[in-house]
């Protein structure tokens, strides 16, 4: 089951995966990418802590992670936003969970969310410099209605 949420994921945000892509003398860092989600399934009208699963090629810092399109709560700690739940920093070839509170109503079988990360490369263990860069996608969660 894992697996077939993991490709689901990948197919809906492109995962920077491209068949054919030609080989390059230097590495492309992609930075983060959202490999899986927890739970695969909300129930209706119930508020459920929704984890996003992170991996990535390159260590990044000052991860930040919102939803554009749908109003959700966030940790305390932050507000306005999810970090990762080991911190800020997620370290090349590392996984790790940013996540945010969602109730989704009765009425769609399929709730849609538009997804922002904003991070920052961080090749040096101390320092977090460079611009800010971004990286969206959309996530498709289906809505379940409990019998009464």
């Amino acid at each position: 089951m894992k697996a077939i949420r993991v490709a689901t994921v990948l197919a809906v945000l492109g995962a920077g995966l491209a068949a054919g892509t030609p080989a390059r003398a230097a590495h492309h860092y992609d930075g983060p990418d959202l490999v899986d989600t927890v739970p695969a399934v909300l129930h209706a009208d119930q508020p459920t802590w929704l984890q996003t699963h992170w991996a990535t090629d390159v260590r990044v810092c000052d991860f930040k992670l919102t939803v554009t399109n749908f109003a959700v709560d966030y940790p305390a700690n932050t507000g306005t936003y999810a970090s990762l739940y080991e911190g800020s920093v997620l370290e090349r070839n590392d996984t790790d969970y940013a996540a945010f509170r969602v109730t989704a109503e009765a009425g769609p079988k399929r709730l849609v969310l538009r997804l922002r990360a904003a991070y920052r490369y961080a090749p040096d263990r101390k320092k977090c410099t460079g611009p800010v860069r971004t990286t969206t996608g959309t996530l498709r969660v289906p809505v379940v209605v409990d019998a009464p």
